[in-house]
Order: C-alpha cells, then structure tokens, then sequence
C-alpha cells in the first residue's frame, strides 16, 4: 500500500484542488491540466472520473482545435460531464481561426442538444461566416436558460444589422443571468432577467432611452460597459436619475457623440468610488460635426466624475497626453478600470488638424480641480496652442507636484504660464513650489506648429528662474526607448 503524502490527501481536498486547476476562463491550460491528472493514479482518475461537474466546466474548444482533436474525443469529453451544468470557451473564433465545420459541430451542435444546461458560455465568433441573425443556428438562444449566469458573445467589427422581428432573446427567462455581454444583440429592455444582472456590456442596436429603461431595472450592477448607443434624433427632454449605487467600474468605450455620453454621465448616480474609463474609439472616424459646446457639455459631465472619484481616491500620480488631435488622461496608481481614464478627441473631422486653442483651453480649464492638490507626480505631453491662462489655472490646482516628466516643449510651455502670473505682491510666482526633479523626455512631434519647436533654451531658462528663486531642480533626460509617451496609455 503506497503511503506517500500524495495518497493520503482527503476527496474533498483533492476535489477542491481539482476545481482550482479546472477554472478555463482564468488558466488556458486547465482542460490539459485535468487530462494529466486523470493519469497520475488509479484512484485520482477513479475520483475525476465519478465527477462529471469538473468535465462540464472544461467545455474548452479552442483548445480542443488547438490540438485537432477527433469527434470522438469531444464526444468523450462530454460524456464525461453527464448531465452537469456547462461551461463553453470559444475566444478564438474570430478571423476564421477555427474551421466553420469545427464550429458547427463542437459549438453550434452542443449547444442546440444542450442549453438548458449551459451555465457560463463565453464565445467569439466570425459573424460574416454564419449569420447571427437569420441563421436557423442561433436558434437556442430564444429559448429559456434556466441556468445562464454569463453569456459573453463577440461577433467582431464585422456584424449584419440586425433584424427587429427577432424572438424575444431566452424568450424572456433567464433567471439566473448575472453577465450579459452580446452588444450588438437586441433584447426587449422590459425582460425580468435584466433587474438580476451584475455584469452588462451593451451598445447598438440600443438607443439611449432604451439603455437608461435597462438600467432603471438594473440597481444591481456593479460593472456597466457601454459601446455604440445609438444617437436619438431629439435628445429626451427629461431623463431619470438612475441610482446605481453598487457600480464599481463604468467604460463608456464605443462611438456615440458627446452629447449622448454627456446624457449618461448626467444621469446615473454612483457611488465616489466608481471608476471611470471613457475611450470612445471610432470617434475620429465619425461624420459627426466637432461642436465645441458639446466638447464642453462632456467635459464638465467628466470633470464632475473625476471630482467625486477623487475626493475619496486621492490623486498621486497623474498624466496628461495628447496627440496631434486626442487628450488622454489617466490616474496612474491604478490599472485600467480600476481608476480614472479618460481619451478625448477634440478635432474628428479632420484628423490632420491640431487641436483648437479654444478645445484645449476648455480642457485645461475645466479639469483644474482641487483634488489634484495630492499630486506628487506629474507627466504631461501638451498639445499646440493652450492658452497660458488655462495652463496657470491648472498649475495652481498641483502644488505638491515633486517629480514632473515632459519635453522641451512642455517646459516652454511651463515657462510661459509661469511668466503670466504674480503673487498678490506682483512678484514673480513659480509654479510646482515642491519640486524637485524634472524627467525630460523627447518630443515625439517636432513638426506640429512654431509652438512646438522644442528648445533647450526654455529648460535652461526654466532652470534658471528657479535657481533664483531658491528652489533648484534636477533634470534626468531619458534616452532612446529608456521613456516612450504613450506606453501607459489605453
């Protein structure tokens, strides 16, 4: 009799040892992983094998492709799960990496034998291969799903529109539903199964009204992610301020105008500590006008949510970066949805032309905030043309600032707010009283305007008055890839 450490584990221990090594969505490996385990011993394959809930959580096809396994084999896989709830991956489906008639029969033909039972499915799909709206494949989908607590479907960017006859999505029953992630799926935003939700990512074909109907029923979220709202003709003269009140994380990612994101900002309720990712991609290849009072209208929506965030997150570490014609900004302590991220673009008509004096000024303006008075961290790239006032307004909202990277020209551009502005005496004021190094860092666009000339004159000049004044600084100078501007960015 072996009496090896490994033989006198208990079931239950080696049960949950097994489920940890069995979770797909966390470990690409785990089908692998479980397969090697059923091979160590007698009684460890006995004890997997009379555990068909473990084989129903490995539904993993792209790694049953990666491997090319046979027909048989994925029957076998999924004997093994009896009648166990299921959890299906698929997240390599796009750009036809796996074979259609692979996807047909691992996919599409389990889920039509098997639904009823499916707990979690997370699938991506090339829609231009089977037609997510009229092919007779999809047809599970409106069927009720007792037990569904995530659907995650991604078609892509190359998606059918979609047809306003559909049946109603799991024909209304879906009780146990908590992640919903099909955004560019209909649904009738008066289903029950919406008010159970934790998790929503939804977009077109959704119009605005309909999205805050969705989440008036929907106080329960604590993740909402929001791509492709369509634009309303009139905008809704009023709209409910919806209490989401245990949202932790919110992204406004798709390509909707200011005004509808502004809408939103405007009229949902979180708590301060919701964090905020705001990348509306494709706006600068949208046929909307640039309206510099909508610019306005979303930035005063933004500056009032980063207040709130920041009140009870205080700021260490911030940047602030612009292209020829975006502004990103981002708190730096954190990781992406877990803090303050915005990117703006201010000129999507003509992705040539810099940024407007007026747009950045609105910017700068807008976003001195007095939270940023825990600043001790700064990296700025600016663009063109901010007016001095707007940069001497924003200064004034970081005395703590002790460590600041930027170029050449954000020194010159340092230099002339500070040249702008006195003390109620009238003497010279400087700005960052605290600090104390200075990272310099290339100037990625040299060519963007006679503002952007980089010149080491304004560093030695910026130096200088500081020497003068008392408070001298050191300058670092990166070299090559030792800093790269948007390497942080989203």
């Amino acid at each position: 009799m072996d009496t090896s450490p490994i033989h006198r584990l208990g079931h239950d221990l080696l049960l949950e040892i097994f489920e940890y090594n069995a979770d797909m969505f966390v470990d690409p490996t785990a089908l692998d992983t479980s397969l090697k385990a059923t091979q160590v011993c007698l009684s460890w394959r006995a004890l997997m094998l009379e555990t068909p809930w473990i084989w129903g959580r490995l539904i993993d096809i792209d790694y049953i492709c990666r491997i090319h396994a046979s027909d048989q084999w994925f029957d076998e896989l999924v004997a093994r799960a009896g009648s166990a709830m299921l959890w299906i991956k698929m997240l390599e489906g796009l750009g036809r990496n796996i074979a259609a008639d692979k996807v047909d029969r691992f996919l599409f033909g389990l889920l039509e034998k098997s639904w009823s039972r499916v707990q979690r499915l997370c699938v991506a799909v090339d829609a231009s291969t089977l037609d997510p709206y009229s092919s007779p494949r999809w047809r599970w989908l409106y069927l009720p799903a007792p037990y569904l607590e995530i659907l995650d479907i991604e078609f892509g960017n190359d998606f059918p529109i979609p047809d306003s006859s559909l049946p109603l999505l799991f024909s209304g029953q879906a009780p146990a539903l908590q992640q919903f992630k099909a955004q560019f799926w209909p649904f009738d935003t008066h289903v029950p199964w919406t008010s159970g939700l934790l998790s929503l990512f939804v977009g077109a074909p959704l119009t605005l009204p309909q999205l805050m109907a969705v989440l008036q029923k929907s106080s329960g979220l604590k993740m909402l992610n929001i791509g492709d709202i369509a634009d309303p003709v009139t905008l809704p003269v009023h709209l409910p301020l919806i209490p989401l009140r245990k949202m932790q994380c919110l992204g406004i990612i798709g390509n909707m105008s200011f005004i509808t994101c502004a809408h939103i900002l405007e009229h949902i309720d979180t708590l301060a500590d919701c964090s905020l990712m705001y990348y509306p991609v494709g706006m600068n290849r949208s046929t909307r006008t640039f309206s510099d009072d909508d610019f306005a209208r979303v930035v005063r929506a933004l500056a009032t949510f980063a207040r709130r965030f920041f009140s009870i997150s205080q700021p260490e570490q911030i940047s602030l970066y612009s292209r020829r014609n975006d502004i990103t900004f981002m708190d730096n302590r954190t990781v992406a949805l877990s803090g303050y991220t915005i990117m703006l673009p201010c000129n999507y008509e003509n992705f040539q032309l810099p940024i407007s004096s007026q747009t950045a000024g609105t910017f700068f303006t807008t976003f001195s905030l007095p939270e940023f008075s825990t600043v001790t961290a700064l990296r700025i790239r600016f663009p063109p043309h901010v007016p001095l006032s707007a940069l001497a307004t924003f200064f004034a909202c970081l005395p703590a600032v002790e460590e600041l990277t930027t170029d050449d020209v954000g020194i010159a551009c340092i230099l002339g707010a500070q040249n702008s502005m006195t003390t109620p005496e009238g003497s010279p004021l400087v700005i960052f009283p605290k600090l104390k190094t200075i990272h310099l860092a290339e100037d990625e666009s040299p060519a963007l305007g006679p503002t952007s000339v980089a010149s080491s004159e304004s560093v030695h000049a910026f130096v200088a008055a500081r020497r003068e004044a008392g408070k001298s600084v050191e300058v670092c100078k990166f070299v090559g890839e030792e800093h790269r501007w948007g390497r942080n960015i989203i």
